[in-house]
């Protein structure tokens, strides 16, 4: 009993004050493991595995992997997504574990997210700040049921434009306070999604800003 005791009370300080883990902060831009130095996380955040896979054959990379581990907040755990440009798809999945130093399971990126689903959207993509012609439309897979603009310049690059599918977790990551990828980055963005529909109109509602994509072309351009 005094045990038991001991633990609720522990328990009730970290409650009250807030308990920083300490989790492994790493980044592969070339597979699906790494290893790195053990930091201190903001109270409240949890240990984050992060696996993309990009597949962009004017780049050369097909199905190329990548993989990042640090602390995030809890909103980033358990996602997965994607989002298309032409001829281009960049696919993601997150795992989160919540004990000092501890290793998620290596995120699972689902086999349907390349399935097509019905909706498009109109697609366009410039990576040397060139305009890009948005006539033509790419259809949707997996959960992208969000259509995207960007315009970024990110630290070392021309400027980037696209238009695409999304998924609205990738639209959403972006309101998650300290997402973690950014300690990584230097980027400027401005980048809206809207619901996809049928025809592939973008419904002119309320747009979710969504600098994810800048987080992820750039990894895709390292």
């Amino acid at each position: 009993m005094r045990s038991l005791l001991g633990t609720l009370c522990a328990l009730s300080v970290f409650a009250a004050t807030g308990y920083s883990l300490s989790c492994t902060q790493c980044l592969n831009q070339n597979g699906i493991s790494c290893s790195g130095a053990n930091v201190t996380c903001s109270t409240n955040q949890v240990c984050a595995s992060v696996h993309l896979r990009a597949s962009i054959p004017s780049l050369g990379y097909s199905n190329r992997d990548m993989f990042a581990r640090d602390c995030t907040s809890q909103g980033l755990c358990n996602l997965y997504g994607s989002f298309s440009f032409p001829n281009s798809k960049v696919t993601f999945a997150s795992s989160c574990c919540s004990t000092d130093n501890c290793t998620s399971t290596l995120p699972t990126i689902p086999d349907n997210i390349n399935q097509p689903n019905g909706l498009t959207c109109p697609t366009c993509f410039s990576s040397d700040g060139s305009l890009c012609d948005a006539s033509q439309s790419i259809p949707c897979t997996g959960n992208e049921n969000m259509c995207y603009v960007e315009n970024a310049i990110a630290t070392g690059f021309f400027p980037i434009l696209a238009r695409g599918c999304a998924s609205k977790s990738v639209c959403d990551i972006a309101n998650v306070e300290q997402l973690f990828i950014r300690n990584y980055l230097g980027y400027n963005a401005n980048t809206l999604c809207s619901s996809a529909a049928s025809n592939g109109t973008i419904y002119h509602g309320f747009l979710l800003p969504a600098a994810i994509f800048t987080a992820l072309i750039k990894f895709m351009f390292g």
